[in-house]
């Protein structure tokens, strides 16, 4: 490694930010979703765009990808507010749990049919593709400018804060039988579904409270704060994945511990992190667009389109409506909820996964689930403002009626 490329790679890393930032204000404009724009600039700058870059690391991807969810996470739970929780907590949690397994079942039915591939495989497909993305989500609702019903927000944002384990564990669940050939008994599945939610809950309320002692307690420049809170987030993360738990259901749960604190030093770690992940969102996506090489997917994309359509029109308004239903929550929500089930990098990154285990048809899935993803932020993403208006799902104006 050169000093020449070095300088090379330093480059044309700030120049990317940069021109995803400005990017970002032109694609607001249009109405494009601004995590579709990151992921076209990633294309845009790969190995068959003009800007040439060869990136093919699928490791560096997927630790890079984890980082950058958790950051994502964290920063999604510090702005989530405790009423929030009260408000729409278990009909989230059942759109987390419940609504990802239906989710998972049809997609990956779709996929065996569509492509003819045995059933483990069309069910790892539909595990990858289950969960919503809270990067996706988190963006979209924050930078539509539009203020959606108090529970109808709390849903979908708690929704993509803890649907990732169910997801996950969905995954690792396939691949293991898949690398194997050895199907879970049901009490094993079951041992190891607790064990990711069990302990990745009980870490996120020890490691929050923990965080919030120290923040409290000791004395250090105001700079430091943003960091002790991160670190400390970003240690019990990685320890609770070490310990076979969920890490982003933990820091998710510490963001939102913090976030409904009364620190002294809440605004300083509120706003440093808002700015943080935004960067993890560019990265993240400009990344995830420079692994793709375009005229590769040539032969997926038809079969990709067509799951994506199952996903969106049917799979995800399905368990929508099985969820949502027991809650009361009028038809236009359940189909305005329906319509905000995006994708974006958490498919990609667990797409990642069958690569690390080494098993065959990897790259089959990552081009399958990046398909999907930019089907999604393309027909979900561009629509969300219109149909929000289009539903009267919109607050009251402090002079208007509710």
């Amino acid at each position: 490694m050169t000093v020449q490329w070095i300088n090379y790679a330093i480059f044309w890393g700030a120049a990317l930010v940069l021109i995803s930032i400005l990017a970002g204000i032109l694609s607001k404009k249009i109405g494009l979703p601004i995590l579709l724009t990151y992921l076209l600039l990633g294309i845009f700058a790969g190995k068959e765009g003009p800007g040439n870059i060869h990136f093919g690391n699928f490791s560096t991807a997927y630790l890079v990808g984890n980082l950058s969810l958790a950051i994502i996470l964290f920063e999604g739970g510090l702005f989530t507010a405790k009423k929030h929780f009260e408000m729409a907590l278990w009909p989230a949690f059942s759109l987390a749990t419940i609504g990802v397994l239906i989710t998972a079942v049809i997609t990956g039915g779709a996929a065996t049919l569509i492509m003819g591939l045995p059933w483990q495989e069309g069910l790892l497909i539909g595990a990858i593709m289950s969960s919503t993305d809270a990067a996706a989500v988190f963006s979209l609702l924050r930078n539509m400018e539009l203020q959606l019903k108090e529970k109808i927000q709390a849903t979908l944002e708690i929704e993509s804060g803890v649907n990732d384990p169910i997801a996950i564990f969905l995954t690792i669940l396939m691949v293991n039988t898949l690398a194997t050939n050895e199907t879970l008994s049901i009490n094993k599945m079951l041992a190891l579904l607790f064990q990711q939610m069990g302990l990745g809950s009980a870490m996120g309320l020890l490691g929050g409270h923990c965080l919030i002692w120290l923040t409290d307690n000791v004395k250090v420049p105001p700079a430091f704060y943003p960091l002790l809170a991160l670190s400390g987030a970003i240690t019990t993360f990685a320890l609770t994945n070490l310990w076979g738990g969920s890490g982003f259901l933990a820091i998710y749960i510490i963001g939102f511990l913090i976030g409904n604190s009364q620190l002294r030093a809440k605004a300083l770690i509120q706003q440093f992190h808002e700015g943080l992940a935004w960067l993890a969102q560019i990265g993240m996506f400009l990344m995830l667009g420079l692994l793709i090489t375009p005229t590769k997917m040539l032969g997926i994309i038809f079969p990709a389109f067509i799951i994506a359509l199952v996903l969106i029109f049917i799979a995800r308004p399905i368990a929508v409506l099985i969820c949502l239903t027991p809650f009361k929550y009028e038809k236009k929500t359940q189909l305005f909820i329906g319509s905000v089930g995006l994708r974006g990098a958490v498919p990609i990154i667990l797409a990642v996964i069958p690569s690390v285990a080494e098993l065959e048809h990897t790259i089959m899935y990552f081009e399958i689930a990046f398909c999907v993803v930019f089907i999604s932020l393309l027909l979900q993403g561009s629509t969300v403002s219109w149909l929000a208006r289009k539903l009267n799902l919109l607050q009251a104006k402090p002079n208007e009626p509710n």
